[in-house]
């Protein structure tokens, strides 16, 4: 069974996050790039900003990264605003709809009746 996703085009935050998630209960740098959906080249280049930026760890040992506390709280934020976002996006489609002037039906609702007439609603 093959899976496609379409990707579109991502911001910076989008390729972090997905980064965060992958390694936060450890992670290769393979399992980071497929996570990510980063080729090798841009990946060196995120993992440096992350690790900068104190996001992620990497333990040498193990040959592991890791999402840091600081990398957690992120990812919660994140989540939050998703949620955030998702609730606004609702709340707004139900107002919409409880204010629509069209969901009124203004054309009058025509049905008939067994014997075949007309009736008006």
């Amino acid at each position: 069974m093959v899976i496609l996703y379409a990707m579109k085009y991502r911001s910076r935050t989008d390729i972090i996050i997905n980064m965060l998630e992958a390694a936060t209960n450890g992670a290769t740098k393979t399992k980071i790039m497929y996570s990510s959906y980063l080729s090798s080249h841009p990946l060196r280049a995120y993992l440096e900003l992350v690790i900068r930026n104190g996001l992620l760890a990497y333990d040498s040992t193990k040959q592991r990264y890791s999402t840091t506390e600081k990398g957690l709280r992120l990812l919660e934020l994140y989540n939050s605003i998703g949620k955030l976002d998702l609730a606004r996006s609702t709340l707004i489609a139900s107002q919409k709809q409880r204010f629509n002037p069209l969901s009124q039906s203004v054309i009058p609702d025509h049905r008939r009746t067994e014997t075949g007439e007309r009736t008006d609603r």
